[in-house]
C-alpha cells in the first residue's frame, strides 16, 4: 500500500472510486471510516501503524467560510500531531460542489 484516503462512508467511497482516474488509484486504498470521529481515528491509526501517506476527504457541513476553514484547522492538527514526518492532506467538500457530481453520482453508483 503506498497511501489511504479516507472518507465518512461508503458512497463517498464509490464516489471517489467513480471520479479518480484508475491509474492513479494503483496502491491506493480507498476506506469507510464511519463518520467525521471515526475519520480522524482511523486517520491517526494509519499514519502512526502503517507510516504512509493519508488524504481525508469530509464534506465541510458549511458553507460559511469561517465554518469551513474552523472544521480543517481542527482535523489537521489532530491529525497531523501523529504524523511525524508522513503526509497528510485534509479536503473538504462544501455542499454547494455536490451539485456538480450529482449526474456522475447516480450514473457511477452502479459502476
Amino acid at each position: 500500500m503506498i497511501a489511504y484516503i479516507v472518507c465518512e462512508g461508503v458512497s463517498d467511497v464509490k464516489l471517489l472510486q467513480c471520479i479518480l482516474p484508475k491509474e492513479l488509484l494503483n496502491g491506493v486504498e480507498i476506506v469507510a471510516a464511519g463518520g467525521l470521529s471515526a475519520i480522524k481515528s482511523l486517520s491517526r491509526s494509519l499514519l502512526v501503524r502503517r507510516q504512509v501517506p493519508v488524504a481525508i476527504v469530509a464534506d465541510a457541513d458549511s458553507v460559511a467560510p469561517d465554518l469551513v476553514q474552523e472544521r480543517l484547522s481542527s482535523i489537521e492538527e489532530l491529525v497531523e500531531s501523529v504524523a511525524v514526518d508522513t503526509p497528510v492532506k485534509v479536503i473538504l467538500a462544501i455542499p454547494s460542489i455536490d451539485v456538480i457530481f450529482f449526474r456522475t453520482v447516480s450514473y457511477c453508483l452502479g459502476c
